[in-house]
Order: C-alpha cells, then structure tokens, then sequence
C-alpha cells in the first residue's frame, strides 16, 4: 500500500506547477512580480522540507556514506604507504646483508694479508738463525743477531 506523501511535498509540486504556467504567459511586469513571489513561496518551503526530520536524516546518511567512502580511500591510501614502506625496508635489509657480505671478504683479505705478513716475519727470523748457524763465529756477532731474532719475534707474535 503506498504511503501518502508529506503535506509539504505538495505543496512544493503546487508551488512549482505555478511556475511552470507562469512561464508560459506573456512577460508582462505585473506577472513578473507574481512569479519572483512563486520564487519566494518555492525557497520558503524548500527551506521547509530541508528542515524535516526524515529529510535530515536522509541528509546525514548521505554524508556519512560520504565520510565512510573518505576514510576508505585514505584507508587504502595508508595501505599503499605501508606497502611502500615494507618494499623499502626490505630493500635496505638486502642493502645491509650485502655490505656484511662484502666486509667479511674483506676482512677475511686482511686476515689472509696479516697471516702473510706474519709468516713472512717468521721466515726471516728463520732466515736469520740459518745465517747465525752458517756464519757467526764470535760470541758478540751472536748476540746482536740473537738480539734481531728476539725483536721480529716479539714483533711478529704482536701482530698476532
């Protein structure tokens, strides 16, 4: 059964069928000014159908299925931003294992140079004991190479 319409509703359809015929007549300035009163009737009780309680409450869904589809977009704006953020992240975290990556080669370069260095210490010290073996026949020339050997070897135990 269909419901009856609200008073006002007419009233606005009577307003603006008047206009309409009005419209239609001649522009003559006395019905110039009954049409800008029809005008003024049609505000007036369009201003009263806004005031209604079911017009506002038409009204206010309207806006907050508005305001629903706002934070869903910035919902999903803060999603994109999450994404991008998650991208970056990673992308630093690859960034960081990279770079360990290539300090420990270096280190284990300058592990490898240092152990070099040091058996190279050692091979001149032994290269010093064959020479004090081979050619030293005084008790003082032996003791200024024993003296050598014992400074590259503490040296070499150093950079240990």
């Amino acid at each position: 059964m269909p419901s009856k319409p609200h008073p006002l509703i007419s009233e606005f359809d009577n307003h603006l069928c008047r206009l309409r015929v009005s419209e239609a007549a001649s522009l003559s300035p006395s019905l110039t000014g009954n049409r800008l009163n029809g005008i003024q009737d049609l505000h007036d009780c369009v201003n009263k159908l806004l005031q209604l309680s079911f017009t506002q409450q038409a009204l206010a869904q309207e806006q907050h299925k508005t305001w629903v589809d706002e934070l869903l977009h910035e919902s999903l704006r803060l999603l994109d931003l999450c994404g991008i953020a998650k991208d970056a992240l990673l992308q630093t975290k690859e960034c960081t294992h990279q770079l360990l990556s290539i300090m420990r080669r270096r280190w284990g370069r300058m592990v490898c140079e240092d152990a070099k260095t040091n058996t190279n210490e050692l091979e001149k010290a032994h290269a010093e004991l064959q020479f004090l073996i081979v050619h030293i026949t005084r008790k003082s020339d032996c003791a200024v190479y024993l003296e050598n050997i014992q400074n590259l070897l503490e040296k070499s135990e150093s950079s240990i």
